[in-house]
């Protein structure tokens, strides 16, 4: 009798065990679904922040929906012809065509400084320009006349500055400013 009595109580005592264990497993992964959420939020929170940062960093690498290539500060501009025109007829003009990965023609006139440039040269003066540069066919002129000044080193006392520019996306665009 006394030992039916003692594997009762280990029988009771190991049933109330499992739904102790069952009710810690319950509260356990409660809790882990609820950390799991809460790195979820916090792994998107700093998601937002590293695309935030990223999309004012310097360097112009993106990916494009064209395939999924990425945009480089080479690429980022198909085609680049900026003339800017100053008093007693000294300008500042760059041609820049990106017609491949290995062909692109490039060439830089420069009054201003008395340079002038072209092909692998100008190609290499141009990536560090273009670096420089973060604007879209969305931005407004004004801001594009600021970034390429600012970029190139040039003055705003311009008579005239002419862009035209067909971007990445394939859209063109002409800008025209007459002082």
């Amino acid at each position: 009798m006394i030992m039916l009595l003692s594997l009762s109580m280990v029988l009771f005592y190991g049933c109330n065990t499992s739904a102790n264990d069952k009710d810690n497993t319950e509260e356990t992964t409660s809790n882990n679904n609820n950390a799991d959420v809460a790195n979820t939020e916090q792994t998107k929170t700093q998601e937002d922040t590293d695309a935030v940062n990223n999309q004012h960093a310097n360097e112009r690498t993106e990916v494009n929906n064209n395939g999924g290539k990425e945009v480089t500060a080479l690429t980022q501009y198909l085609d680049f012809d900026l003339d800017i025109e100053y008093a007693n007829d000294i300008s500042f003009e760059v041609d820049y065509e990106y017609l491949g990965e290995n062909n692109i023609k490039a060439e830089i006139e420069d009054e201003v400084n008395n340079v002038r440039v072209s092909g692998e040269e100008a190609k290499n003066s141009l990536l560090k320009y273009f670096e420089q540069l973060n604007f879209d066919e969305n931005t407004d002129e004004s801001e594009i006349v600021v970034q390429i000044l600012t970029a190139f080193d040039l003055t705003d006392d311009f008579k005239k500055f002419e862009l035209e520019v067909r971007y990445n996306s394939g859209t063109v665009k002409e800008y025209k400013i007459i002082n």
